[in-house]
């Protein structure tokens, strides 16, 4: 074989290396790139799932906590809406309406203090202390339902620690009263509600803004007898008044005919 031919063998050889070697080295670059691309692709999803920016609107309060991939919930701050943490590592929060709240009952079976069975309606206002939160939300059931809604968190702590008390105080006010006077005393039996939820509520973080009584009905049975009562007395009344007008105008005749 001679030199030349060697020598352009050898020049094929090198060139096939340097080839090579020129595709080694991407595929080094697209497997890095890949490798980096799914780092970063791990990276902002995890970034995007443990940093927050806990928002709070006007009317609401946050109760806001930290809660870390190991170990227990820890409280941090409340705050007042509008308002809002910025940026922060695994920041949440229980958020609590702080706007006054009505809750109605209706109630069908009240005794009264002639026996009778009264029907009653009734409402209650309360707003949610706002330098009481993180006592609401640890001690009155709202830690145990972060998850749920503003309304709901109200609704079900009304149910728990407000409804029943509220109930006793009306039936308790309206049975001090004759069935048929409770309602001429609508302002007294309001404000024995209002002062017994006053010294249920103290020191909770339930505030007391208002108790309305909105009407007190004696038995269906009572007010039918009532209303034939009238309607009797309206006929006899009818029946006295057209005798007296017959008796006028016999007398009339009569005086005429002399």
């Amino acid at each position: 074989m001679s030199s030349k031919y060697q020598s352009v063998l050898e020049e094929h050889r090198k060139a096939r290396e340097i080839e090579e070697a020129k595709e080694a080295a991407f595929t080094r670059k697209v497997i890095v790139g890949v490798v980096m691309g799914v780092i970063f692709l791990i990276t902002t999803v995890f970034l995007a799932c443990n940093l927050d920016n806990v928002k709070v609107d006007g009317g609401y309060a946050a109760y806001v906590y930290s809660d870390p991939i190991f170990g227990k919930k820890e409280f941090v701050d409340v705050l007042t809406g509008p308002n809002s943490t910025g940026i922060t590592w695994r920041k949440k929060a229980c958020i609590v309406s702080t706007t006054p709240w009505r809750m109605a009952e209706s109630f069908d079976n009240i005794q009264s203090k002639d026996n009778l069975m009264t029907s009653a309606e009734a409402s209650i206002v309360f707003v949610i202390d706002r330098n009481k939160i993180r006592e609401f939300v640890e001690n009155y059931g709202a830690m145990a339902e972060v998850d749920a809604s503003p309304e709901s968190l109200i609704k079900d702590a009304y149910e728990s620690f407000v409804q029943k008390p509220f109930q006793t105080a009306v039936r308790t006010a309206v049975s001090q009263y004759r069935g048929l006077d409770a309602a001429l005393h609508i302002p007294e039996i309001t404000a024995q509600v209002e002062q017994s939820m006053q010294k249920e509520l103290a020191g909770t973080p339930f505030i007391l803004k208002s108790i309305n009584i909105g009407r007190t009905t004696p038995p269906k049975e009572v007010v039918a007898g009532i209303v034939a009562k009238v309607e009797a007395t309206q006929t006899d009344e009818k029946r006295d008044i057209d005798l007296s007008i017959a008796r006028k105008n016999e007398e009339i005749r009569e005086a005429e005919g002399r």
